[in-house]
């Protein structure tokens, strides 16, 4: 987070994580779809639209006489690609990450969680706060909230919100309460 004293501005850059066809990206374009509907999205896609290294677009809002500038990046979660992780991830003030609520994928969902804990380490979680989208949650078979968190094995201070990337559901409130922890952070 870079705050500017003097001209009363704030940076904080946000990134979706999760595995491959999670709805990173489905979750950043209902956001921004909501939020900022004349905001372009920046994306860099295969041939069949799925993610090749990364999403990104800005956000900017007026919290009393301050302006907060919001970096949206997510992460793209194909293997072949995994190196451009770790750069997504740079300089981060909060993670949103998107697991697939659908039992079948729990693995995938705990593989991820894991190398993204693995970068950072003890600051994980800590330092850097996270909610988990518990996306897809209108499908069959899924799991539920004390399932993922035991499975996980996140810190209590870790929020999950039942999502539904594809019609918006929650996707604004994932947003929110990350901001509000990263800001909690600076009180």
């Amino acid at each position: 987070m870079l705050v500017d004293w003097k001209n009363k501005r704030i940076a904080v850059k946000i990134v979706y994580y999760g595995p491959a066809m999670s709805g990173k990206t489905t979750s950043l374009k209902k956001l921004f779809e909501k939020i900022a509907p004349n905001q372009p999205i920046r994306s860099l896609e295969t041939s069949t639209g799925r993610t090749l290294f990364f999403d990104y677009a800005p956000i900017s809002f007026n919290q009393r006489e301050w302006v907060i500038n919001v970096e949206v990046w997510s992460a793209t979660g194909q293997d072949y690609y995994a190196e451009t992780r770790l750069t997504v991830l740079s300089d981060v003030d909060g993670i949103i990450f998107v697991a697939d609520s659908q039992r079948k994928y729990l693995n995938e969902n705990l593989r991820s969680w894991r190398e993204l804990a693995g970068f950072f380490g003890e600051r994980f979680e800590k330092e850097i706060p996270v909610v988990v989208a518990l996306n897809k949650y209108d499908l069959e078979d899924v799991i539920s909230e004390n399932e993922l968190r035991s499975i996980l094995k996140s810190d209590q201070n870790t929020v999950y919100i039942k999502c539904i990337a594809l019609t918006g559901v929650n996707v604004v409130e994932c947003f929110k309460i990350i901001l509000q922890k990263i800001f909690h952070q600076i009180i």
